[in-house]
């Protein structure tokens, strides 16, 4: 009776194994797939997906905000979980911004480190494929073939290389010559790129020394279009709301008031409240970045922390949901344009 069982396990063992290879060369054949990382492997060292999931239709961060967040949250939930793969549907993507494909992009790197590779297909819709190719989205994937895309002309990102926790002169340069790129860009010349360079750093020096994100990951990226640049700063740490400091006395006055965590977002930005951190120096970069956008330096400036938004072009500050662990991270978006140089 032993050796029946033996023999009859034998056997389905077989009989799956035929099935999972199958299985693995229909989806190499019928499947774009965007790999991060993995570098020219062969296809037997491939794995079989083993979780999918659906982009939102609306793939705009900073418009359809609590529906990408909670997307965002999934992917990363997966990521820390010990899958090996993750598969996403984006053939019916209508909308995208550089928001959404910075933050893909962003938790690609993430996953990566949690030895999760990130994979997909492109949106149906042309203009959405086209908005990903220009935002540099392909610039480190890898198309069905194992060929790398072509990285992107329009396009620029800094990253803040895993384990540091200051930025480095090496980082200052490549701010500056960041800048110096947007002016030519936009005037076809140099000028003083004091300001701008300042609001960049402010942000930086915040996100990269406080952000507790995983292995200090920071980005930066700047999209060129004809007549502006929108540039998109993110990490994916504890977000700002988690890191202020509010005493007892102010914390009371918030409950007495029914302030709202956007409110009390916004209120870090006017220098309010301090950093957990409890240094001097600290929370100097929130207050540094709205001044920029009240003196015409930036424009359209948004922050989207936990669970609140800020449009301060429209002076809205709204929660997009109830909890704050909706989004672990920040990211800030403005646009330069002509005007924001003269």
């Amino acid at each position: 009776m032993r050796y029946v069982d033996r023999y009859h396990v034998q056997c389905k063992k077989q009989h799956n194994e035929a099935k999972r290879r199958k299985r693995k060369k229909e989806w190499l054949r019928n499947t774009p797939l965007y790999i991060r990382g993995l570098g020219q492997v062969s296809a037997a060292s491939i794995p079989i997906p083993e979780y999918d999931d659906e982009a939102p239709v609306d793939f705009r961060f900073l418009v359809n905000t609590k529906e990408c967040a909670v997307f965002f949250k999934r992917i990363r939930k997966a990521g820390a979980s010990g899958i090996r793969h993750y598969r996403i549907n984006m053939e019916n993507v209508q909308h995208i911004d550089f928001a959404s494909t910075m933050m893909l992009s962003a938790i690609g790197e993430e996953l990566l480190n949690n030895g999760c590779a990130l994979g997909g297909n492109s949106p149906k819709r042309p203009e959405c494929e086209r908005y990903l190719k220009e935002s540099g989205f392909f610039n480190k994937l890898f198309d069905q073939n194992r060929r790398r895309f072509a990285s992107s002309t329009d396009s620029e990102f800094i990253t803040v290389e895993r384990g540091q926790y200051k930025l480095t002169s090496q980082h200052y340069r490549a701010f500056r010559e960041l800048v110096r790129h947007i002016k030519l860009h936009l005037l076809g010349q140099t000028t003083n790129t004091r300001m701008h360079n300042t609001i960049i750093k402010e942000i930086c020096a915040n996100s990269v020394e406080w952000s507790e994100a995983d292995k200090s990951q920071w980005t930066l990226g700047a999209k060129f279009e004809s007549d502006k640049v929108i540039i998109v700063a993110l990490d994916l740490g504890r977000g700002i709301l988690e890191k202020l400091f509010i005493d007892y006395w102010e914390h009371l006055k918030n409950l007495i008031s029914f302030k709202t965590d956007a409110n009390i977002l916004f209120g870090a930005f006017e220098q309010k409240y301090g950093s957990t951190a409890l240094e001097s120096n600290r929370n100097r970069g929130l207050p540094c970045v709205k001044a920029a956008m009240d003196d015409g330096y930036i424009k359209d400036l948004k922050v989207v922390t936990n669970n609140s938004i800020i449009d301060f072009l429209k002076g809205n500050n709204t929660m997009f949901a109830k909890h704050r662990g909706t989004f672990n991270g920040t990211l800030y978006s403005w646009r330069i344009d002509k005007n924001c140089i003269l």
